[in-house]
């Protein structure tokens, strides 16, 4: 059955503070439903706010950590208790950080997995929890080609994106075994995107991000995500690197693997020396403007 936002739906987005949280919350309000906006940071997330109620949405904004399960399911079942019902929620909320695997701290690699895994895990559960009482429902977990495709440096980032995936397909054979026809559970494989969150990445490599790949927006990410609501399907790529990698990488995987190793060393990384032990956004928001770019095709960005 196909479905469209309106002006009665309600649609959660975790993540929603900068980058493809954002530029979803803005493409989601333009079909004025309620917004129910979730990060850290709660001036970013009023910024936000403020944006999308110009296009007649109502939100609510909430200041909280994905990984905290209880909180989610509360959260949750807050919602519903206020509106009836949730129709979309979509994990986004992500981080990550760069450096070679055992140079990375273990507790910077763990945090990588509370966030990534366990707070998509943790969404699901609460919107699925939800989605089964009612019947119906449709649960987006924003992924990466990294899901498909591994890249050195980024370990434990690709191990969360892996994490995601497996747990997509999973759910999708869940709800086929208990029979939920119109409860849908897809994910996004974006490809290089110009968000903020390469500024905000954890980085022990000694040397600047400096990104040199054809690139998606968040805008396109957003569209895609939008209509997934009304055109459910269980994956769907975005951006030019994205479904050709994946391809690639299933077909000609040893091939492919070299091609990777070598481009993340000659687009992903900048001459010169970086912060060698900057913990970006892991363990504390970063305080900078809410932004749904960051400046990469623009050549305006520069990372230390």
């Amino acid at each position: 059955m196909k479905k469209k936002v309106t002006r009665d739906s309600i649609v959660v987005i975790t993540g929603a503070s900068t980058g493809i949280g954002r530029a979803t919350a803005l493409q989601f309000s333009r079909a004025r439903p309620h917004l129910v906006l979730i990060a850290r940071q709660i001036e970013k997330l009023q910024q936000v706010a403020r944006d999308c109620e110009l296009f007649g949405a109502t939100t609510e904004i909430h200041s909280l950590d994905v990984a905290d399960g209880e909180k989610m399911t509360e959260l949750a079942r807050d919602i519903v208790r206020a509106t009836g019902r949730i129709d979309v929620w979509i994990n986004n909320a992500g981080v990550g950080v760069v450096g070679s695997f055992t140079e990375v701290p273990l507790e910077d690699h763990r945090r990588v997995i509370e966030t990534n895994v366990i707070g998509t895990m943790n969404g699901s559960h609460a919107a699925l929890e939800v989605f089964k009482r009612q019947g119906s429902g449709t649960l987006i977990n924003v992924a990466s080609i990294s899901s498909r495709l591994p890249t050195p440096i980024i370990g434990s980032y690709i191990a969360s994106k892996f994490a995601i995936r497996g747990l997509s397909q999973s759910l999708r054979q869940d709800l086929a075994v208990e029979g939920y026809k119109d409860i849908h559970v897809c994910q996004v494989n974006p490809s290089v995107v110009d968000t903020p969150a390469f500024e905000h990445t954890a980085n022990y490599s000694g040397r600047p991000i400096k990104l040199q790949f054809p690139m998606a927006t968040s805008q396109q990410v957003a569209q895609k995500i939008a209509n997934l609501v009304e055109h459910p399907r269980a994956v769907v790529f975005v951006g030019p690197l994205s479904g050709l990698g994946s391809f690639a990488y299933t077909w000609f995987p040893s091939l492919t693997a070299k091609v990777v190793t070598w481009g993340a060393k000659r687009f992903y990384l900048g001459e010169g020396k970086g912060n060698a032990s900057s913990k970006g956004n892991l363990f504390q928001p970063v305080k900078d403007s809410s932004s749904t770019s960051g400046g990469w095709k623009s050549g305006e960005t520069t990372q230390a």
